[in-house]
């Protein structure tokens, strides 16, 4: 949210505080934590539709797959995100760049980079295999190995 400059758009990033259904986050918050709004969650679910699919594939170059990402869950969203800001967008449209544009970027880059972590540990794990010497500690100490 804080990369958003946008009052509008930092607003329709998160729900009402009183607008949530879930019991464990009222326990737990202590009024730090932001719930994300519906059409945030639905982005982010599509993201990681995307990034599943993108796992296995070898010839995108390292620094366009985030961009590649992007376009990808861009083509797959549907329009209705964010219509309630629909007069907003149109208020803020500077030829091709939008707000709404903007968001939707923002919101996939900023998942990929939380995601990107995860998938390269867990790829390098699967390639790196079963270490001996993490299996078998004891018996390696005991026998001076």
């Amino acid at each position: 949210m804080s990369k958003v400059q946008c009052v509008h758009c930092a607003h329709a990033l998160v729900k009402p505080k009183t607008d949530h259904k879930y019991g464990l986050l009222n326990i737990k918050n202590n009024g730090g934590l932001c719930i994300p709004s519906n059409d945030v969650i639905q982005i982010v679910r599509q993201c990681e539709v995307i990034l599943r699919s993108f796992v296995h594939i070898k010839h995108v170059k390292p620094n366009e797959w985030e961009n590649v990402v992007v376009s990808k869950v861009m083509m797959n969203l549907p329009s209705t995100l964010f219509s309630h800001l629909n007069d907003h967008f149109i208020e803020t449209c500077n030829g091709i760049d939008t707000h709404y544009y903007n968001l939707l970027k923002l919101i996939c880059s900023q998942f990929i980079k939380l995601r990107r972590f995860h998938v390269v540990r867990l790829t390098n794990l699967a390639l790196q295999g079963q270490c001996v010497r993490q299996k078998l500690t004891k018996t390696v100490l005991f026998q001076n190995q």
